[in-house]
């Protein structure tokens, strides 16, 4: 699952889900975006090597787009 910071530009967390959601995501600062996959909503600036090491060790990783502007 992909989450948005409201608040931070171009800063997103991603959790898996078969873990819980962490409760800093629960706030109000953070928006469901959707879930990684062919279908699902891909962020420029995921990396999925480092997603899985983030979650194993921390059950989250969180990253920036590297989306430029036009």
């Amino acid at each position: 699952m992909i989450f948005e910071c409201r608040f931070a530009q171009d800063l997103f967390c991603a959790v898996s889900t078969s873990l819980s959601i962490p409760d800093f995501l629960i706030s109000g600062g953070w928006r469901f975006r959707g879930t990684v996959g062919k279908q699902g909503f891909m962020p420029s600036g995921f990396n999925a090597a480092s997603a899985q090491k983030a979650l194993s060790r921390d059950g989250f990783y969180l990253f920036t787009s590297t989306r430029t502007e036009d």
